[in-house]
């Protein structure tokens, strides 16, 4: 017979039933951490938050074990029950919360990495100005600081000819200069296109000098010009 009264029911049920009532707890419990991580970003709100989902697994796990003995077994007390089905749900919501927690884990993550992850490129802008076989570009805008000239390399060519000029040591038709570590509003890039009378860069000739920012392969300013 199943057992209906308060005062009658079985160790064994009661045990599941707290158990169940504890699996609710943790679970708000965590639902409530959840949320401060996203607002504080603190690991130890994380870890906390790690640690009841683990007791919430373990005792929603139990108190389904204890409460299907309970009220399937000889005792058939009701208590067990509540305490297998309420366990049966929150197992479920154990998944459930990982699967949020750590969606959030990673949503912090990438928020507080997105400053200084190389994932957007810099935008440049540059004045030049001729004078004989040399170019000279001014940097008057830059959209961050710190750009240094080991994130970029540079490409020239030769529209008029349709040939790329190479422009590295030590084999290089052309020079390009700099004295400083960091691209910085003010500065100035120099290129020489008299090393020999082979190589200079030619009279009315249509030049195209790219820089390219090495962390995204993509282009961050682009200047042309005639000789």
């Amino acid at each position: 017979m199943i057992n209906n009264g308060f005062g009658n029911h079985s160790t064994l049920g009661k045990v599941s039933l707290i158990l169940a009532i504890l699996t609710i707890i943790f679970f708000i419990i965590i639902i409530i951490s959840s949320i401060s991580m996203v607002i504080f970003n603190n690991m130890f709100i994380s870890i906390f938050s790690s640690i009841f989902s683990l007791l919430m697994f373990i005792f929603s796990l139990v108190s389904i074990i204890l409460g299907a003995i309970s009220y399937w077994g000889k005792e058939k007390d009701r208590y067990g029950l509540y305490a297998f089905i309420i366990g049966l749900v929150f197992l479920i919501l154990v998944f459930v919360t990982i699967a949020i927690s750590a969606t959030v884990y990673v949503y912090v993550s990438g928020m507080l990495g997105q400053s200084s992850s190389p994932n957007m490129t810099p935008y440049i802008h540059l004045i030049g100005s001729e004078s004989g076989n040399n170019l000279t570009l001014n940097i008057v805008h830059i959209s961050e600081k710190d750009i240094s000239w080991s994130d970029v390399s540079y490409t020239l060519t030769d529209t008029t000819d349709l040939e790329e000029i190479n422009c590295n040591p030590p084999d290089n038709e052309v020079t390009v200069s700099y004295n400083y570590q960091y691209l910085e509003e003010g500065k100035s890039i120099f290129i020489y296109g008299g090393i020999n009378d082979s190589d200079e860069l030619e009279s009315n000739n249509d030049y195209f000098f790219t820089l390219i920012y090495n962390p995204t392969g993509e282009t961050m300013y682009s200047y042309s010009w005639t000789q």
